[in-house]
């Protein structure tokens, strides 16, 4: 025997044998940094099912009011549809005795079975719900207000517009608690955006800087903002921060007369007054936003304890004081950053809510960003631009006015030209309400944008070129469903519809726009021609938008679509093929369909739905496998995830929301993701989720970029006490049933594969016996997340093929993603590995969590199987 072959036989004796120099891997067993039943719980006085109150039949209402009540519309004939129908009731409230407002909220259960939606009319607004695919869901109307004066709430269900049917049940009034005394006394309602609506709390990663918002609502609930009752300039606010907590900047356009106090026991104050833009609203103000940059070096796991929020009205206080508790966390850094996946987020148009006073603080929170993994930042001050690019960050532009919703560009006054009558938008008529007709103002002939006429040219032109200097590209939002069915009914647009349709021109005026609405003689034509005409000013403003960031090396406009147009999913609206993105993706570098948005409305209780981030994964292997179908390479864009971090005043996300959507997107083969909006206020929690998510990405890119799918060579097999599958993942997909929320993406890479196992089920943690069929003969090392090997029941390095057809039995935590990446046994391949999870080990932390994961699936069934949702235990179908 030879040297070499006795070293071969030394390697080989080493490969096969145990793993014992390296340690134990400890468990992540999940679960969510929020318990969301619980806040709402504390937040809101909601009983547990049945009415409070009396609902009474109003007078013209022919229908008693029974514990389920329903609607429904038929056809009266082959033509002929029923547009409306509709009960109203009144729901009794206990009256209050004293002199107080009260802020209550109705809520009820409601399930529909119609398309275009339902209306609920309270107070004068009208409301839309949506199809619930024979399951109950709830809704809430907040912010009703009561008073000693009011004992009832009328309100208005109805079928509008549509064919469909309508039930509700379990009507009852709940009052908010901050209206119940809360602020009593004081003039504004201040909170930390948007962690005051979770628990109050603020954790900083040690040694980075966070981003820190503020904003308040009048305490009055009927209180309107303009009312002349107070002076919008004669705000101001405090804010105590504890010993090891520090602030590093303020928001430049909002603070005025800014100071930093120091103290002697190491806390101390920051002081400013509030630009009037930022006065208090009735309602929770998200544009212009008190904002301040702080940080801690204390290591993580200190609790430096609670800081101190006080509004100020004429320089008398104004609220009740704020207590935010501070606590630090480890530091939020991606173990590896992609080279090729587009990750990033998306921090908004509003410039005011990015300008910091110091370029220092904001350089060192835009490298805070960067060691979290972002590599793209979609929106911000133009001042932001020389530090991304020194963090390695690309620049997105993102503004939403005078490039936007297909039609509506136009740039903002002041640019020194008016625009001509013959290149205006013409809507078909002039039939729509005052604020309508302003949004249709703004709006500029598709085809003198196409053909670059004079204004589009010598107008739009020069501002855009100016705008996205120093940018990469531009995303912006593109929803045309405005213009959906009205027009463009100018004369440039009638002579292109008569050589569309092959007619005299004059033949076409005969009647026009008549002739292409509803029941005109050209009404199947139109939306073909509209859709060729958006196509074709999305390619005229995207050959701009490239030439002004980079030419080549730019990323393009990148429009943001609703991600049902690019989807099997079902028509939202029945002109949305007037906007058939079909007509001008191929043409462009990336787009970018937004949704499905996971969020809680936090002014409304919260109810668990197991299903609710799983809509992110369906959505997204969808779009995928739509989009490779529609668009053969070379003419394919890239996509450009939008998952739901904030937004609107009161939306918010958990962090396992936002990292198990970040994974969807990925693991099917998406190239970007961008959280609309982050950071928002969000506090290191946060980050981590980011970065954790962001780091996947980095490691298994290639083999998700590269490799082959191969979902069908891996099966998984939850235990008994696992969750059960779900009856539906969202409404616009209803075809996508009997989903589980166990999903387990593959790709064959090389000579091995790579599987993320995704847990949606957030109560409780996946324990599965993982089969990799058809791998190659040979000897294989499993590794999950980079670091962790995971042993043969002998103890052993490797695996067998036939052991892993065989299936090993792994876990994942609860709202979490593992990736495992599974290679030839190469020498000392397994000393890429950190620590070792045993089969034994696995199998140990089961039998711990049995008792408890039966009782978390079995309370799932229940509330599932009384809400209509619950699905037989079969193989999932996607």
């Amino acid at each position: 025997m030879n040297k070499f072959t006795a070293f071969i036989l030394l390697s080989i004796v080493c490969l096969c044998g145990t793993a014992a120099a390296l340690p134990s891997a400890e468990f992540d067993h999940g679960g969510m940094a929020f318990d969301l039943e619980a806040i709402s719980k504390k937040r809101f006085c909601v009983p547990e099912g049945g009415l409070n109150g009396i609902v009474v039949r109003a007078k013209d209402s022919d229908v008693d009011a029974p514990s389920v009540v329903h609607l429904e519309l038929h056809k009266k004939s082959a033509v002929e549809t029923a547009h409306s129908v509709s009960l109203r009731y009144r729901l009794r409230v206990d009256k209050y005795p004293d002199d107080r407002k009260r802020e209550v909220i109705l809520i009820w259960y409601f399930r529909g079975k119609d398309k275009n939606g339902n209306a609920v009319k309270i107070g004068g607004s009208r409301y839309r719900i949506h199809d619930t695919s024979g399951g109950w869901r709830e809704i809430c109307f907040p912010r009703l207000v009561a008073g000693s004066s009011v004992d009832a709430i009328d309100f208005e269900f109805g079928l509008n517009g549509c064919l469909g049917k309508l039930e509700y049940k379990d009507l009852c009034v709940s009052e908010y608690e901050d209206a119940a005394g809360a602020t009593e006394g004081y003039i504004v309602e201040p909170i930390v955006r948007p962690m005051s609506f979770l628990d109050n709390s603020f954790a900083l990663a040690s040694g980075q800087p966070q981003l820190m918002y503020f904003t308040w609502r009048y305490a009055d609930p009927l209180e309107k903002r303009g009312s002349g009752k107070y002076d919008a300039k004669k705000w101001s606010v405090s804010f105590r921060l504890p010993p090891g907590v520090k602030c590093l900047s303020h928001l430049k356009a909002i603070q005025r007369n800014f100071k930093n106090e120091k103290h002697e026991d190491g806390s101390s104050t920051v002081a400013f007054d509030v630009h009037p833009n930022a006065a208090p609203y009735d309602n929770w103000n998200h544009w212009y936003l008190m904002g301040l940059i702080v940080s801690s070096d204390l290591p993580s796991g200190s609790q430096p304890g609670d800081g101190e929020f006080t509004a100020f009205y004429d320089g008398r206080v104004a609220s009740k004081p704020l207590k935010v508790k501070f606590s630090v966390t480890e530091t939020a850094k991606a173990a590896s950053v992609p080279r090729r996946y587009f990750n990033g987020a998306y921090i908004g148009a509003d410039p005011s809510a990015s300008r910091f006073a110091d370029t220092d603080a904001a350089a060192s929170l835009i490298k805070a960003w960067s060691e979290a993994g972002a590599r793209s930042c979609h929106g911000g001050d133009a001042g932001m631009l020389p530090l991304l690019r020194t963090n390695g960050i690309c620049r997105v532009a993102a503004p939403y006015r005078y490039v936007a919703d297909g039609y509506n560009v136009n740039p903002p006054p002041g640019c020194g030209m008016n625009r001509p009558a013959d290149q205006k938008f013409i809507p078909y008529d002039t039939n729509h309400p005052p604020a309508r007709l302003k949004y249709f103002d703004k709006a500029s002939c598709p085809v003198a944008i196409y053909e670059e006429a004079s204004y589009f040219r010598d107008a739009v032109l020069p501002v855009l070129k100016k705008y996205l200097s120093g940018y990469d590209c531009l995303e912006t939002n593109w929803e045309p469903i405005a213009f959906f069915g009205r027009g463009c009914a100018c004369n440039r647009c009638r002579a292109e519809f008569a050589k569309y349709a092959g007619c005299e021109e004059s033949d076409v005026a005969k009647d026009w726009p008549a002739c292409v609405q509803e029941g005109g003689r050209f009404e199947h034509r139109i939306e073909r021609f509209r859709a060729i005409q958006h196509g074709k000013v999305v390619r005229t403003i995207n050959k701009y938008v490239c030439e002004y960031t980079g030419n080549e090396k730019s990323h393009g406009l990148i429009p943001e679509i609703a991600w049902g147009e690019l989807a099997d999913a079902f028509q939202y609206h029945p002109r949305q093929g007037e906007s058939d993105p079909r007509e001008y993706a191929g043409s462009l570098r990336w787009i970018n369909p937004w949704g499905p948005y996971v969020w809680w409305d936090a002014k409304t209780p919260y109810h668990y739905q197991k299903r609710l981030s799983l809509a992110s994964y369906a959505a997204a292997k969808n779009i995928r496998e739509f989009v490779d179908r529609e668009f053969p390479l070379p003419n394919r864009p890239k996509l450009l995830s939008f998952p739901s971090g904030w937004q609107g005043k009161t939306w918010i996300a958990v962090p396992e929301w936002i990292g198990l959507a970040m994974d969807s997107f990925f693991f099917n083969r998406w190239e970007g993701t961008s959280v609309y909006a982050f950071p928002a206020g969000y506090d290191a929690r946060y980050w981590k989720a980011f970065a954790e998510a962001t780091a996947r990405a980095g490691r298994c890119e290639d083999a998700v970029l590269d490799g082959v799918r191969s979902d069908g060579l891996v099966e998984t097999i939850p235990v008994p006490e696992y969750a059960a599958n779900c009856r539906e993942t969202t409404g616009f997909l209803p075809q996508i049933t009997n989903v589980s929320t166990l999903q387990a993406p593959s790709y064959d890479w090389k000579e091995g594969r790579v599987v993320g196992l995704l847990n949606f089920w957030e109560k409780g943690e996946a324990f599965l016996t993982l089969k990799l069929k058809r791998l190659a003969p040979g000897s294989y090392t499993v590794i999950s997340e980079g670091k962790t090997l995971w042993t043969n029941p002998d103890g052993g390095v490797s695996w067998t093929a036939d052991e892993l057809a065989n299936g090993m039995f792994v876990a994942v935590g609860a709202a979490r993603t593992v990736d495992f990446t599974i290679r030839p046994v190469r020498e000392h391949s397994e000393r890429k590995a950190v620590n070792e999870m045993s089969q034994k080990a696995v199998r140990t932390l089961y039998e711990k969590a049995r008792s408890r994961l039966q009782r978390a699936a079995d309370e799932d069934r229940a509330s599932e199987r009384m809400r209509g949702l619950l699905y037989p235990d079969t193989l999932p179908q996607i």
